[in-house]
């Protein structure tokens, strides 16, 4: 098992990053640590020194603090999650259980938010920016004038979905499925592993697997988009196996469906409040190793301030006061 702990001179770096002008610091896992892998000297040009981003990037994940400025020039820091689309999926895992460690050693207000990009051309200050812009505007409330035409433009594209003879409700389990998965639900020790489908009329088709541990899984495993559900070590596992060289419709319907299938699963799990650890696969592999990030990461989570007695000043050297609730006035 893996307890991160951000390194003493990541913390280092993050406090006297702006008294040394630099822009970003690129931070690795590295034997179980948050180390610093990588600096970039800032510029007056923001613009510039987000393209400069994808200097620091390379085939495999890893996290870039970056340092920002808002309008009244106070320092705040962006948290850039570089994971591209072929990294290992063990890799992805450990990377994500890791954000919130270095989000508590960035701390509120300075923290402004996570910025996740898969691809070098994201690493685009006005793409950035735009994000931002979206997300603000999706989470601001509507005017009752809004909100009426957000329903009214609901109403137009239902209608319009119904003409083209388009289902309007969500897939239905198959004759004999939910059977099967209220006994997998209630953890019935026949009944570990279940594999789900969707077939031709839309329905969700399952069959008991002989296995019940990830390694057992890997060896059943369709050449073609699929979901396993298993359940390991009291951990409800939910894997969208797509493999690489499947037809992209059949990606992309797997993916399309995959919240309807987890949908007709759930209403089948004896507790509904049951954690569901989402995977997507793409060879079985791939299976154990997600299996084994996740149940590191369970062992992460209470580890996450390991390692944060002494967090970084906030950016400009104003010293931190030791009250519960800091005072950042």
């Amino acid at each position: 098992s893996t307890n991160f702990v951000l390194d003493s001179a990541v913390t280092e770096a993050l406090g006297s990053a702006r008294g040394r002008n630099v822009r970003a610091i690129k931070i690795v896992v590295q034997d179980e640590r948050l180390v610093l892998a990588e600096e970039q000297e800032a510029t007056p040009e923001i613009n510039a020194d987000f393209a400069a981003l994808q200097k620091l990037t390379s085939d495999s994940p890893c996290l870039i603090v970056v340092r920002m400025a808002d309008a009244e020039n106070t320092e705040k820091w962006l948290l850039v999650a570089w994971t591209p689309e072929a990294s290992h999926v063990r890799d992805k895992m450990l990377y994500a259980s890791s954000r919130a460690i270095v989000q508590k050693a960035l701390n509120n207000p300075y923290f402004v938010k996570d910025y996740f990009v898969s691809t070098t051309d994201e690493l685009d200050y006005d793409r950035y920016m735009q994000s931002s812009q979206e997300e603000t505007e999706a989470s601001r409330p509507y005017t009752e004038q809004e909100r009426l035409q957000q329903e009214e433009r609901a109403m137009e594209k239902d209608t319009s979905s119904k003409s083209r003879g388009m289902a309007d409700l969500p897939i239905q389990l198959a004759p004999g499925a939910q059977q099967i998965l209220e006994k997998f639900g209630a953890q019935d020790a026949s009944c570990s592993c279940v594999e789900l489908s969707v077939d031709d009329q839309e329905q969700v088709q399952a069959k008991v697997l002989d296995c019940s541990t990830p390694s057992g899984l890997q060896p059943l495993m369709a050449d073609s988009p699929r979901y396993y559900a298993l359940w390991f070590n009291k951990q409800l596992y939910f894997f969208m196996s797509v493999p690489e060289n499947s037809h992209v419709k059949l990606k992309m319907k797997c993916a399309t469906l995959k919240s309807s299938v987890i949908g007709n699963l759930k209403v089948c799990l004896a507790d509904p409040d049951q954690n569901i650890t989402q995977v997507e696969v793409r060879s079985p592999e791939d299976v154990t190793d997600s299996v084994g990030a996740a149940e590191e990461q369970q062992v992460a989570t209470p580890a996450a301030t390991a390692g944060l007695e002494a967090r970084p000043a906030p950016p400009g050297g104003r010293k931190r006061t030791t009250q519960k609730q800091f005072d950042f006035s």
